[in-house]
C-alpha cells in the first residue's frame, strides 16, 4: 500500500551547487524524466538535473511540487502535489478570465486566474489561491489576491495610491466582520499600495501566498 504521504530525498552530490541552495520551507517543482534501473529517479527543475528516491511511485512525465523538509544529512522534500500521468485528482489546476464588469456605470476590465492544490496527503485540506485584477478610470489598477484552506481565508489588496489604501484599510474592518458571521475565518487581511505593477493577472497569482507561507493561527 502506498503512503498517504510522500518523500522525495535528492541523492547525488548532496554538497553541489544547486541543493545547497535548498532552503527548509522552499517549495521545489521538478518533471520526473524517468525511472533508472537501480530505483532512483531522474528528476529535472529548471535550472537542474538531479536524482533522488521517492517513497511514492512516480511516473515519467509527471510534475511534484515538494517542500524542503530538511537539508542535512541529505535533501529531502515533502511531496505537495503531482501532476500529470498516473496522478488523476491531484496536482494543479489553473484558469484564467477576462471580462468587462461595471462599476458605478463605468466600464471596467477585470481578469481572474485561480489554481487549486489538491494534497498528496488526503488528509489535507485542498487550498485554492485567487487573483484579481480591476483596471478602472476611477480606481486605477485594484488587485485582490486570495487563498483559501477550508474556511480560513486569507486577502491581500494591492491599489496605486496611499490614499486609495487608507480607505481600503478601513473597510477590510467591516469586511472580515462580515466574512466571519458567515462563517469565514480571515487570518489575515492585508492593503498595501503596489510595488510592481504585474504584467499580467497570472504574474499576480503568483505573488499570492501559498497556504504554507501563511501563519494561520493569528
Amino acid at each position: 500500500m502506498a503512503p498517504r504521504t510522500g518523500t522525495v530525498q535528492r541523492r547525488e552530490d548532496p554538497e553541489g551547487p544547486k541543493a545547497a541552495l535548498w532552503r527548509v520551507g522552499q517549495r521545489v517543482k521538478a518533471t520526473v524524466v524517468g525511472r533508472l534501473p537501480d530505483g532512483r529517479y531522474l528528476l529535472r527543475s529548471p535550472d537542474d538535473l538531479w536524482t533522488a528516491v521517492s517513497e511514492r511511485t512516480l511516473e515519467g512525465g509527471q510534475e511534484i511540487l515538494g517542500r524542503v523538509v530538511r537539508t542535512e544529512p541529505v535533501p529531502c522534500l515533502r511531496l505537495l502535489a503531482v501532476q500529470g500521468k498516473g496522478s488523476v485528482g491531484t496536482g494543479c489546476e489553473k484558469s484564467e478570465q477576462r471580462r468587462q464588469v461595471f462599476l458605478d456605470d463605468e466600464a471596467a476590465e477585470a481578469a481572474l486566474a485561480w489554481e487549486k492544490l489538491t494534497p498528496v496527503d488526503p488528509e489535507v485540506v485542498e487550498t485554492y489561491r485567487m487573483a484579481l485584477i480591476l483596471r478602472s478610470q476611477a480606481l486605477g489598477l485594484l488587485g485582490l489576491g486570495f487563498c483559501f484552506q477550508g474556511d480560513r481565508l486569507f486577502l491581500h489588496m494591492r491599489c496605486q495610491t496611499a490614499l486609495l489604501a487608507q480607505f481600503l484599510r478601513g473597510a477590510a474592518e467591516e469586511l472580515e466582520e462580515a466574512l466571519a458571521r458567515n462563517g469565514m475565518h480571515p487570518v489575515a487581511v492585508r492593503v498595501e499600495p503596489w510595488d510592481a505593477v504585474p504584467s499580467s493577472v497570472m504574474q499576480f497569482l503568483s505573488q499570492v501566498p501559498w497556504q504554507d507561507d501563511i501563519d494561520w493561527v493569528t
